[in-house]
């Protein structure tokens, strides 16, 4: 093994361990950290599954019936779902204008692809951005 043999390469070694034991801690606690979460998001989804089978044994139901019911909720929990601007808190702290533009880049491409909001953009170019900024186009379900 090579030893520091000046003051330089001793200064070097101990900044390189204290780096590498800082980025290696770091590392580890990032992975557990991911682990912890992904271990609640299972136990929770778990704790949903019990409570269903629970119910539908208590109910009864055959299980030809169970067995269709607990495939479509699996199939449901892990779909992955749209997230619409009511699940996105922050976007309250937005300035009026901004959140306008937002809506317009988001909603006007869908909208654009239907014929009457077509002809409505070519009479007043503004009315398309009131629209996509209205509060009904934000919290109705507007197709893909």
């Amino acid at each position: 093994s090579r030893q520091p043999r000046n003051y330089g390469e001793i200064v070097f070694s101990i900044v390189y361990i204290i780096f590498g034991m800082l980025f290696g801690s770091s590392l580890i606690s990032s992975v557990a950290a991911m682990l912890v979460d992904f271990q609640m998001v299972t136990r929770d989804q778990n704790e949903k599954l019990r409570t269903l089978r629970k119910y539908l044994r208590q109910n009864g139901v055959p299980p030809s019936l169970s067995l269709k019911i607990q495939k479509q909720i699996v199939e449901r929990i892990f779909a992955d779902t749209r997230l619409s601007h009511q699940d996105v808190p922050v976007l309250a702290l937005l300035s009026t204008k901004l959140r306008a533009n937002l809506s317009y880049e988001i909603y006007a491409p869908r909208l654009m692809s239907e014929p009457v909001f077509l002809m409505c953009d070519g009479v007043d170019d503004l009315l398309l951005g009131d629209i996509c900024s209205s509060d009904t186009v934000m919290t109705q379900s507007v197709g893909p």
